[in-house]
């Protein structure tokens, strides 16, 4: 770690900023790639890969920490390749499907992608181990699977696709719902330190919907822009498509930006609004107290900050209770033409007033919010509408459509406060797809938008394939817990802002203490100080982050109770400032006590002083006695100097 702390004096008044920079190891592991094809010093050129990453928040405001980036590249050997290719076909399956891509029936082959990632895990050894301080990333190549093909490309309908992707399954626990083609996956990871990529995977329907730059299989991209691999330009070309995809995995997951800052706080208090907006009949079919459960988002958050203690209040209330607010949402209700109603729109409640009237209000609904260490307050407001009435969010009125299965708005953390909108199509959405009498409920909506309030962000903010990730702050898919990636952004966060604060009272102390007088204790306290930070650091290097902030929290108290002792402290200056004021009074006093008694016995001395032997008279140089007054020789008159 690189600790850098400026300093500010300004007479006895002295502070101490810090700022951190702490070394991360990203390993990519290739699979299925010929060595000679890929150039890793050319793949880790900072041009491709960054040395460093700032971490910072959303808003451009710095954390003060500084990400040091180092790479170490790996190429598996053929014998891993085939090792999990067999371990693919024995768990894999093939099955016609409709394939939201190609919105037809097409031949894919899936694999159980918590499956896979177990066994990369387990099999790690294998590929070099993980290390000890950073992530691994894995980008893999398995064409001899059944894969989607450049051929196929050219001419689907006379070769059908045979794609093949990597699956999971969700279930909305509130509801019991199923959310639909959540098998379309060409990536994977969450649950360890690492992600992997199958580059011969997909095309999937995720990107291709929602990313600028959408996912392409790699045999079918070299086919396209016809690459031959093995030549000069083949390798650069393949090398950076490589690159790129690490470069996003990074962003994504191992580095990722704040959406807020993560306030350290020794209580998560989530006050959960739930306001009923529907008729009585749709109450009947789908009751409000089945659409949240508060241990499950207390559960959550627990498990991502173990060292913050979290409580969850669900309030159910009607908007009946609150005539302005009802009368407000009814005002502000857009139903649209039957011409924008045939392309998709649904009705929506414009979120903007409605916001407005909850921030002046806000007391009424959530009393004593903190936003301190001691308490963290998190309002929730979620909405129950009728039919398939939901928030809108107008920016010159375009109607931001932010969720692929939910029309317009599932969910906002607007900094002070999480608004949240479920219509009754969605409490019954089952009823419309096969799955009579389920639905999504707020739950796992709650437990994404309060994530974000906390700080975290999504993991396809760089690039949508992130969000094939096991993260509630995925899009795609439907986790009610948090990735390690989060648990790791959060807790180090958190450790880093303990460290840096400790720190800066450490250097404070260290420069006011040389100006005070000794202390044993306010030693003592400095010495622990130091020491608990180096076991921060030494748990920070082992990536047990919660360990370091246990250990960084120690050291600023003993330091913060270091400092209040140094401050009280009395200067060494000023002591030494007046004993010699002190002893010069005293000496001054003595000399002229003494000047004044050689006053008293020789008067006459107190102007005149005897000239030292032997003297000569200035004009004639006649040799002349000490009690001379005038020379004997000349009659010059001899004068007196004092001694």
């Amino acid at each position: 770690m690189i600790l850098t702390c400026a300093s500010t004096s300004e007479d006895t008044n002295t502070s101490s900023s810090c700022t951190r920079v702490v070394p991360l190891t990203i390993k990519v592991v290739l699979i299925g790639f010929d060595p000679a094809t890929i150039n890793t010093s050319y793949l880790t050129w900072q041009g491709n890969l960054p040395r460093e990453r700032v971490s910072s928040i959303i808003d451009g405001e710095n954390t003060g920490i500084t990400f040091n980036l180092t790479y170490n590249c790996f190429f598996a050997g053929q014998d891993f390749r085939n090792q999990l290719t067999e371990y693919l076909r024995r768990i894999g399956g093939t099955v016609e499907s409709y394939n939201p891509l190609w919105e037809r029936e097409t031949e894919n082959t899936f694999y159980d992608a918590n499956k896979v990632e177990a066994w990369l895990y387990d099999n790690n050894a294998s590929y070099g181990g993980f290390p000890a301080n950073g992530y691994t990333f894995i980008i893999a190549n398995l064409t001899s699977l059944p894969s989607y093909s450049f051929v196929q490309y050219n001419d689907s309908n006379t070769h059908p696709p045979t794609p093949h992707y990597y699956n999971v399954t969700y279930t909305d626990r509130d509801r019991g719902y199923t959310p639909s083609y959540r098998e379309f996956m060409v990536a994977w990871g969450g649950h360890h330190r690492f992600w992997f990529l199958d580059l011969s995977a997909g095309p999937e329907f995720w990107t291709w919907r929602y990313d600028a730059v959408p996912h392409l299989p790699l045999q079918v991209a070299t086919g396209i822009f016809g690459i031959d691999v093995h030549t000069a330009f083949g390798k650069k070309w393949l090398t950076e498509y490589v690159a790129d995809y690490v470069w996003e995995a990074i962003y994504n997951l191992a580095v990722p930006q704040f959406v807020y800052d993560p306030i350290l706080t020794q209580k998560y208090r989530i006050v959960v609004n739930i306001l009923d907006n529907r008729t009585d009949a749709e109450k009947v079919t789908a009751p409000i107290g089945s659409t949240v459960n508060a241990e499950w988002i207390r559960g959550a958050f627990e498990d991502l900050t173990p060292y913050i203690n979290t409580s969850v209040e669900v309030r159910f209330k009607n908007t009946s209770d609150y005539p302005d607010l009802q009368k407000l949402i009814l005002d502000h209700y857009y139903l649209p033409t039957p011409e924008l109603e045939a392309q998709g729109w649904a009705p929506y409640v414009d979120l903007r007033p409605i916001y407005e009237y909850l921030q002046e209000n806000l007391e009424a609904f959530v009393a004593n919010i903190s936003r301190d260490e001691e308490e963290f307050t998190i309002p929730v407001f979620a909405f129950a509408f009728s039919n398939q009435t939901v928030f809108g969010i107008t920016f010159k009125w375009s109607i931001a459509r932010l969720h692929p299965e939910e029309r317009y708005l599932w969910g906002i953390a607007l900094g002070d406060m999480c608004i949240i909108s479920m219509p009754q199509e969605d409490f019954l959405r089952g009823d419309i797809a096969d799955q009579p009498g389920k639905g999504f409920g707020f739950t796992e909506t709650i437990i994404h938008e309060v994530g974000h309030a906390v700080g975290l962000m999504h993991p396809h903010q760089f690039g949508m394939i992130g969000d094939f990730e096991s993260s509630a702050m995925s899009y795609f898919t439907f986790e009610y817990n948090f990735s390690q990636f989060d648990k790791d952004a959060i807790r180090r966060a958190h450790a880093d802002k303990t460290i840096i604060e400790a720190s800066s009272t450490v250097r404070e102390i260290q420069l006011l203490l040389p100006n005070r007088f000794p202390s044993t204790e306010i030693e003592n306290l400095l010495s622990r100080s130091t020491e608990l930070l180096t076991e921060a650091e030494a748990e920070y290097n082992k990536m047990n982050y919660t360990g370091a902030l246990l250990k960084a929290l120690e050291a600023r108290e003993s330091s913060s109770e270091g400092l209040n002792l140094v401050k009280r402290q009395p200067l060494t200056a000023s002591i030494f400032a007046i004993i010699a004021a002190g002893t010069g009074f005293v000496s001054g006093c003595l000399v002229t006590f003494l000047v004044l008694r050689k006053k008293r016995k020789h008067p006459a001395l107190a102007y005149a002083q005897p000239m030292a032997t032997p003297m000569f008279c200035p004009n004639c140089r006649a040799a002349l006695t000490p009690e001379t007054v005038y020379c004997p020789q000349c009659g010059k008159k001899i004068a007196r100097v004092n001694s």
